[in-house]
């Protein structure tokens, strides 16, 4: 849970510190500092959407994390405004999921994976017998 301006965290479930493998000690003194962790081509997208999107109750973002020891991490994260007594909107409550990617992503990343195993094998086998390796399809 946060102020409107992101700049102080009113609360911090223990969840922050198995999704981020940061401590919550670390984000209470640096309320911003999820942000960073947010990978480079999302961050712009998800801080803007955050500022906008979660006073009016329609925050709804996935994006991946980099966490401090270089693993990717998607994240599922909702956000809805919480309202005082007299209904003025006055701080942020989110719920943030971390998830693996899904069946498609994973499928993805192996098929590449296997590619570049098959050009590093073709590569090593035309080095051995002196040839030009074949060129590599994309």
């Amino acid at each position: 849970m946060t102020d409107l301006e992101k700049n102080r965290m009113l609360f911090i479930s223990s969840g922050y510190e198995k999704i981020w493998r940061e401590t919550r000690e670390s984000l209470y003194s640096s309320p911003r500092r999820w942000i960073e962790a947010i990978h480079p081509e999302d961050r712009e997208r998800v801080l803007r959407n955050a500022l906008l999107k979660q006073t009016r109750g329609d925050y709804d973002e996935e994006y991946r994390i980099i966490r401090s020891d270089g693993t990717l991490r998607w994240i599922h994260d909702r956000a809805f405004p919480v309202r005082n007594a007299d209904g003025t909107v006055d701080r942020d409550r989110g719920n943030r999921r971390g998830h693996l990617p899904n069946a498609s992503e994973a499928e993805e990343a192996l098929r590449l994976r296997s590619s570049q195993q098959g050009a590093l094998a073709d590569l090593g086998q035309a080095r051995t017998r002196g040839r030009r390796p074949r060129p590599v399809a994309r």
